[in-house]
């Protein structure tokens, strides 16, 4: 094969790449702007429907009273669960987003400030979020979600990305 060819198809896996980054960074975006909700509203429960694969997984860890817990539910009950107009706002805001992709996987972690009224200084409390997408025919879907809020003992927030500008602001 000519060197102009091989240069020519290098370049074309490039941009493709490149298209392919770009459409999980959007997919990224999409999810943290739909959990969001004003108050007495609802998130965007037609989007995170759209974005999650059919079996998709939705796994978290927290603590209560110093004690973790973990938990683990199907994505479609996570979503009905957030299907509901809510008293007070919540707002999504990633500040950090480190993405691995391999042809059709990605592996996104990501640091999420959240809070109640998104004019507030502090955030009411930060995870550490690892995405597992997969791109099938309709594009990029997620096939499991496990986040993990920050015990005050390990700080997300004196990392060296706390407080910056939010990656997911429409």
């Amino acid at each position: 094969m000519p060197l102009s060819l091989r240069l020519m198809l290098l370049g074309m896996l490039s941009l493709s790449a490149a298209a392919d980054q770009q459409t999980l960074d959007r997919a990224n975006d999409a999810l943290w702007n739909s959990l969001p909700n004003q108050p007495g509203k609802k998130p965007d429960i037609s989007t995170l429907r759209s974005l999650f694969g059919e079996k998709a997984q939705v796994m978290g860890g927290r603590y209560r009273d110093g004690q973790p817990l973990f938990s683990q539910t199907s994505a479609s009950d996570f979503i009905h669960s957030q299907d509901r107009e809510k008293q007070y706002g919540f707002y999504e805001c990633e500040v950090s987003r480190q993405a691995e992709v391999f042809d059709r996987f990605a592996a996104v972690v990501s640091i999420v400030e959240s809070r109640t009224d998104p004019l507030q200084p502090e955030p009411d409390f930060t995870g550490i979020n690892s995405i597992q997408w997969y791109r099938g025919e309709n594009g990029w879907a997620i096939q499991s979600l496990y986040y993990h809020l920050e015990a005050p003992e390990q700080s997300l927030t004196s990392k060296p990305y706390a407080r910056r500008p939010c990656l997911n602001r429409q």
